[in-house]
């Protein structure tokens, strides 16, 4: 059985479909919001925001975490975040072994 809808409300649902989701916020603010997130976990880690790479880092304080897993585990646990992003921005796990360089990378949007 097919209803009739109000017109209004197919053109929302058009709306919703086309607009980019990020039309209504910054990505760098969404990014943040992912750091708010990690920092509330209370768990030893530390997050920053680096707008320059588009990227979330995440540095854990052990070297006891497989880094691919938690990543993997990080970013599908943000997908309702991640989906407000209006580029490609990357979660990048660093440990006390990875030093400089990214213990794991995933695409967060």
């Amino acid at each position: 059985m097919i209803r009739n809808h109000s017109p209004n409300l197919w053109i929302l649902v058009l709306v919703l479909t086309l607009v980019p989701p990020l039309a209504f916020a910054d990505d760098v603010e969404t990014a943040g919001m992912v750091c708010s997130v990690y920092d509330s976990m209370g768990a030893s880690l530390t997050c920053a925001v680096s707008a320059a790479d588009k990227a979330v880092d995440v540095t854990i304080e052990s070297s006891d975490v497989d880094p691919a897993t938690t990543c993997a585990g990080f970013g599908s646990s943000m997908v309702h975040l991640a989906q407000m992003f209006s580029t490609k921005w990357k979660l990048r796990i660093f440990t006390p072994d990875s030093g400089d360089v990214p213990a794991a990378v995933c695409d967060l949007g």
